[in-house]
Order: structure tokens, then sequence, then C-alpha cells
């Protein structure tokens, strides 16, 4: 370690307030956190398989999708500024965050529903429903 002339306890206030500065200075804390929390998802649904494997616990993917009608529409954007909206998905749509489809619930809610009609010597690790692109 190269000689700063500080002693350990300045060395760690340091550290500590680079990284205070660097989270209090981060748009969006949600999308800086994703990748973490999907590893942490990921190791947790392993650990269940190991510890229940009478289990059959499947990984779902669930691409882009408006989803239904009623209790089953979804509520992600629900609460967003329109005009900003617009603003963030044209970035993502640059940046091919977006498919340029929407799955449709139902074909969502079939892929569920044979994923848990599956029997015993039946097992699904991880399933992606993500919609068809655009022709």
């Amino acid at each position: 370690m190269p000689d700063t002339g500080l002693t350990p306890a300045e060395r760690s206030m340091r550290a500590k307030i680079a990284a205070h500065t660097s989270w209090a200075n981060t748009e969006n804390p949600s999308a800086r956190t994703a990748p973490a929390r999907k590893a942490a998802l990921d190791k947790l649904v392993e650990a269940w398989r190991a510890e229940h494997p009478q289990v059959g616990f499947t990984r779902v993917v669930v691409g882009d999708c408006a989803g239904g009608d009623g209790h089953s529409m979804t509520e992600f954007a629900s609460t967003w500024d329109p005009e900003l909206a617009t603003e963030v998905a044209s970035v993502w749509v640059a940046r091919e965050y977006l498919a340029g489809a929407l799955l449709d619930a139902d074909e969502l809610v079939g892929v569920i529903d044979n994923v848990l009609r599956c029997g015993p010597t039946a097992s699904i690790p991880s399933v992606a429903v993500v919609p068809r692109p655009p022709a």
C-alpha cells in the first residue's frame, strides 16, 4: 500500500467519505444496485434448491409486459411524470433496453401455468418469457 502519511483510521474515514459521496451522486440508485440484487436472488434460489431438493424451484425472467386488465395491470410506471417518462423511454430505446414489443399477459400466465403443472419427474430450473421482436 502506498505511504499516504495517513493513519489507518484516516484512510478508513477517507474511504467512507468517498463511498458516501459516490452514492450521493448516483442518479439512479435502483439501477446501480440491480446487478447485486439479481445476484443475491440467484444465490437464494440456489440455496433453496440445495436445502429443499423435493421442491422444484424455477427462476422466471419476464420481458417487457404491460400486464393484464384491472388488478393484473402493472403499476411499474403508474406514478411517473409523463414528460420524464417520455425522455427516459427515448434513452431506453436508443440503448436497446426495450424490446420494441410487449409480451401478452396471457402468454406469461400460460407459461407459468405449464411450469406449475409439471410433475415430480420434471425440473425447470429457469425459464425466460420475452416478447417476440417486431418483424
